[in-house]
């Protein structure tokens, strides 16, 4: 007998999606829309088309724990199954899959961006407002922003031909963001990136990760988060 090949977990993951819902005999084509109906989750407007590939490569962009609480619904995990196993209830889990599907909603509509168009935008405008365009657009984050303008710059930055010697905080990229954000409107030249800027500024801490909790079986000097002892009931 010839020995049996491995089997490739992930490509069984993605071919069974269409296997995973015992309401519907095939899946729909949108992988999102299987996530919703499986898990109950309100429905989101402009699910659009998804295709797996692309489903595929921004899965693996997500934080590992939400990727596993993605591929335990697709496998068909119960939500009370999933919230033990993270120590959270199942309102949160429904949530944090919510928000997962968002997430990669926001993946698929963000325009790709290449050091050329970062280049090109250098040349008309300073190398502050660019790399606060650059890191606004990779993490959807103010201050995580703020916290990499002050790596790079330090406490120093240039500001109508004077230097500034003042703590760069979320108010000022805010402020810059806007400001890069209206000179930008309207130049053909930089379509792409104003494309990709409005969609960030109407997603602002999108990619901005949710940390789980540790289990209560990994901290055995706490008590169980969700379960509270009763009043009058000894201990």
């Amino acid at each position: 007998m010839t020995a049996s090949r491995p089997v490739n977990e992930e490509q069984n993951f993605f071919a069974s999606l269409a296997f995973l819902t015992h309401r519907k005999p095939v899946a729909p084509s949108n992988p999102l829309q299987l996530i919703l109906d499986h898990t109950q989750v309100k429905s989101l407007r402009n699910l659009g088309d998804y295709g797996i590939a692309q489903f595929k490569a921004n899965l693996r962009i997500l934080p590992q724990k939400e990727q596993d609480l993605i591929r335990g619904v697709l496998q068909g995990t119960h939500q009370k199954v999933l919230a033990a196993k993270f120590a959270l209830t199942q309102a949160a889990i429904s949530a944090r899959i919510s928000k997962a599907v968002r997430r990669l909603l926001f993946y698929r509509d963000l325009p790709k961006l290449t050091e050329g168009d970062y280049r090109e935008l250098r040349k008309r405008f300073s190398s502050l407002d660019v790399d606060i365009t650059r890191w606004m657009i990779a993490t959807t984050c103010q201050a995580k922003t703020a916290e990499l303008v002050r790596e790079k710059y330090g406490t120093h930055y240039l500001m109508k031909n004077r230097w500034r010697d003042l703590p760069f905080g979320q108010m000022k990229v805010r402020y810059r963001w806007k400001k890069m954000l209206s000179k930008i409107e309207g130049i053909p030249q930089f379509e792409k990136i104003n494309k990709a800027m409005n969609l960030v500024d109407k997603n602002l801490y999108i990619l901005h990760e949710v940390r789980f909790p540790p289990t209560w079986k990994q901290n055995r000097c706490f008590p169980h988060p969700w379960k509270k002892a009763k009043k009058g009931k000894s201990q």
